[in-house]
Formats: C-alpha cells, structure tokens, sequence
C-alpha cells in the first residue's frame, strides 16, 4: 500500500473517472503498461524538450515528424519540464497533501505568463474545447502555481494564460491551439472544488481491498478498455453496483455497503429466511423427526452456511426468470453486461445458473438407497474443449471446488523423483477470456510476464519492449515464458498483444484449458 501523501491533476482525473482503478493505480501501486499511443506521446514530448533546451532539431522517426509541427509554438526562452514538486513557490496544499506536477512549458516573462502543455492526439475532435479547458483539473492546479510563482518572483498578476497545442498523430503532422484566460477569483473557487474532492480521495485511500472501492461503469471502456475490468469482474462486480447513493458534500457517487454475491446464493438465502420465519411462527409441539444431514454450500462470507431450500418449496431450477428481489436483478445486470461485451449470452447465463441451483438440491436430498460411489467428475476432461456447454460444466464443477484436483503430470525417472519430498508444482491450467468461480486462486498473464518484459527492454536499450524493431519483443518475451513457465491457473486476456505469443508457448504445456466467447 502507497500513503497518500500527495496528488496530481492526473490522479485527480482517474479518480473522477473511476475511484476503483485510482485506488488499483495510486494506493495499490499497480501501474499498467505503457500503450503504444502513450510511448508516442513521451517520445515526442522529449523530442520536443531536447528542441527547446538544446537546439536540436527533431529527427525523422514518426515522433520527430509530429514534433516537429510543434516547433512554432516551442519557447526557447521558457521554462522547460518544470518540477512543481520542489519549487519553492509550491507551497499550497489539496485536501491536506501536497500537489505535485511537471509543466512542459511556463513562461513567467510574458503577458500574462504563459502555462503550456503538449497533448498528442490522433484526431482534433478528441482536444479539449475552451470551455472544457476552464474547468480542467490540470488547468486550475498549473494556473494556481503560476499565481502563487508570481507572487514568489514579486511580480503578481490577476489572469495566467494556459493554451493546449494538440499534435495530430494521424495523418500529416499538424498542430492547432487552444487557449484560455483564467483570472484569480475562478481559479479559487475551483481550487476549494478540487480541495474537496481530494478529502474524498485521502478517505478513498483508507480501503484496505478493491470491493471496498465502488467503481464506475461508464469508465469501463474507456480508452480502448480499462485494465483493471478483468480484475473486476473477478471480484463478481461486472460494472456498477445495484444501489448508489449521492453524498451531499460531493458530486461523486458512493458505494452502500451491499453484498455482490453468486444470485442463486442471494435467492436461496430469502428462500431459507423465509422458511425459518414460518417455522418459528408454528412452534410445534413436538419436535420433528431428524433429517438426514444436508451437504451445506459454501459460505456467502456472512459467516453462515446455506442449506438448498426442500422440493416443496417455489421451484428455481427452471431459469433464472423465476428469481425475484435483489437476486433478479443483480443477475440481470451482470447477464446484460456480459452479452453486451461478448462475454456469454444470456441464455447460457442462465442455463449454467440453473444448473448450480438444481445441483445443490440435489446435494440436499436424503439417499433413499445405499448410494454407489462414483468417481469424482475430471476436470482435465471438462477444461479441454471450447463448445458452451463445457465451459458451463467447467464453470459450474468450479465452484463446487475450493481449488482444481492436482492433474497428472509428466513422470520423472530415477531415485530422485522417489525419494523427492518437495511438492509437485500445480498443473497448468488456462482460463482464456473468463474466470473461474470465486475461491479459485488465478494469476494474471500480464502480471507474470511484467518482469520478463522489463528484461526484454532492458536488453534492447529501449523504454519499453513493444518499441523492439519489427514487433519481435513479444517473441523475446515468450522464449523467456518458455525456460520460466507459470503453474496453477493462468488467466490470460486474449486481447492483449502480447497474449498470441505467449499462448503458442502455453498452450502445449497447459494440462487443461477454459475459453470464454
């Protein structure tokens, strides 16, 4: 866990945004990779920088080229990358924490002084409007240091210019401005605003695990994708929660505290409830006679088990459209956005929902005869093919088992293997585009690989290693996955571009696999 000990215009937005993937970011401390578009707009901010700085003209690469269309705007006589963070001006404070930022261009000479920034973009149309400029987090933070270094340098002033010089990354490079005046009266008013919102933000950091976050669902695709959804939807919170609420000293919603359990659980709960409040009420006289002990199901983590309700009572297994309450729609909502993202369609949703009902009724009913002991179902069997039904079948055996049965793996020779005392490593197993139930442990591709990645680069002298020449940096990666692969169960976004390289190498070795649509 990070303290939160200070903030910047950028952690202000994506905690707008979503507060969940601020915490994942800010507290949590997980960064996620550089996109290609982001590696872009670094290259051409330094290329930029060495131009202001030393003269020197950019090259041609493609970050030079749209670089180079920013040069009318480049000030050599300005302020360049300045370090807010240890500037002695700054001494102002958001929500209790200091405020920390580098501003590409501040001119304190002109009239009035100029606060600059680069912003790189692959059409016009997504560059901040005038209007949207006046009420940017980044403007007001940059302007209100710009007044507070006049003051320093005992020349004050009453507006502070801030401009944006968008740089087309798409087609020939171009450049455009936009540019705004803000005075003192509005830049104190937004400033208190944002002090606000980062008391939110400092009350936010206190969250000790992600479900403690609400998150956003609007902010889910944004971007080409949030990289935490995966994770979320991990966590059974597939978008939005069911119930919000506004506060009344913030703009932003906040999370009631609300079980997101598995909807047939939640169903058989109230079914339950309901069937203890009956028994209450009639007080028999004498007592019933002892059924034969049920098969409890897992717990919901109120610390209470849940027994499947008797055959007399309302029948679920049928489909999902007989639950009522909570459970309807929570299932719903995580059904409509699933379908929507391509993840499963509804009727498999609830086909495997009703599945999980009549199998723990099943569970639930006295033996009327000695039962005949059957082997217990095999998962290697259920996680190597693709067709809907397995991958229900797969899902549903999931969340029966707390972890996957150890799977068979290849016999090593000699004395040693014998004699060896040491655990096996788990088998490989592969859940391509969905995850299993909860109490499944998983690791993340793009997680195991991080380190590998870094070597990669480091190897190549470049910041990242998607910059390899000839796109060969995923290969790297995979030949290292290859002497160094991962055990247990691997969650893998096929998405993601290093994802079809690595798979060539994990497939083979991998003793089952899940894939979702």
């Amino acid at each position: 866990m990070i303290p939160f000990d200070h903030v910047s215009a950028s952690q202000i937005d994506t905690f707008t945004d979503c507060r969940r993937k601020w915490w994942y970011t800010s507290v949590l401390g997980i960064r996620p990779p550089p996109s290609p578009a982001s590696a872009l707009g670094t290259a051409v901010h330094a290329a930029l920088e060495t131009y202001m700085l030393h003269g020197t003209p950019p090259d041609r690469s493609p970050a030079g080229q749209i670089a180079a269309a920013g040069i009318p705007y480049a000030r050599k006589t300005a302020l360049v990358e300045l370090d807010m963070a240890t500037h002695p001006a700054n001494r102002r404070r958001l929500g209790g924490v200091a405020v920390h930022g580098r501003i590409d261009v501040f001119d304190p000479t002109d009239t009035p002084p100029l606060v600059q920034d680069w912003k790189t973009t692959s059409a016009f149309k997504w560059s901040k409007t005038e209007s949207e400029l006046r009420f940017n987090s980044q403007a007001i933070l940059y302007a209100r240091f710009a007044f507070d270094y006049a003051d320093h340098i005992g020349k004050p002033t009453d507006t502070v210019r801030f401009q944006h010089v968008n740089l087309l990354t798409k087609g020939p490079p171009t450049a455009n401005l936009v540019a705004i005046d803000l005075d003192h009266a509005h830049v104190d008013a937004e400033y208190q605003r944002l002090d606000r919102l980062v008391v939110n933000m400092a009350a936010v950091a206190t969250a000790t695990a992600p479900s403690q976050v609400a998150p956003t669902e609007s902010a889910c695709a944004k971007f080409g994708g949030c990289y935490f959804r995966e994770r979320c939807a991990a966590l059974g919170i597939f978008a939005r929660p069911l119930h919000m609420k506004h506060s009344p000293d913030s703009h932003m919603p906040s999370q009631e505290d609300s079980t997101m359990s598995n909807p047939a659980v939640a169903a058989l709960a109230a079914l339950q409830a309901k069937k203890r409040a009956a028994t209450a009420a009639s007080t028999p006289a004498t007592p019933p006679p002892a059924a034969p002990p049920a098969a409890p199901m897992a717990s919901t983590g109120a610390g209470s088990e849940i027994t499947p309700p008797d055959a007399g009572a309302e029948d679920l297994s049928a489909s999902p459209l007989a639950w009522t309450g909570d459970a309807r729609l929570e299932f719903e909502e995580r059904a409509a956005i699933r379908e929507h993202e391509g993840k499963q369609p509804r009727a498999l949703a609830e086909r495997a929902a009703a599945q999980d009902v009549r199998r723990e009724r099943a569970k639930s009913k006295p033996a009327t005869s000695a039962p005949v002991e059957a082997p217990p179902p095999s998962i290697h069997s259920a996680l190597t093919t693709d067709t809907p039904s397995t991958v229900a079948a797969a899902t549903s055996l999931s969340s029966t088992l707390a972890e996957p049965p150890p799977l068979p793996l290849p016999s090593t020779s000699g004395a040693a293997a014998e004699g060896s005392t040491s655990p096996r490593p788990a088998p490989l197993v592969l859940y391509i585009d969905c995850y299993p139930m909860k109490g499944v442990s998983v690791t993340h591709l793009e997680d195991y690989i991080a380190p590998m990645q870094r070597k990669v680069a480091a190897r190549a002298g470049m910041p990242i290693y998607s910059l390899i020449e000839y796109g060969k940096g995923h290969a790297h990666v995979a030949a290292m996955l290859l002497e160094d692969p991962p055990t247990g169960n691997l969650y893998v976004n096929s998405r993601l571009p290093a994802s079809a390289a690595a798979l060539e190498v994990l497939l083979p070795l991998a003793a089952g696999m899940v894939r979702g649509h």
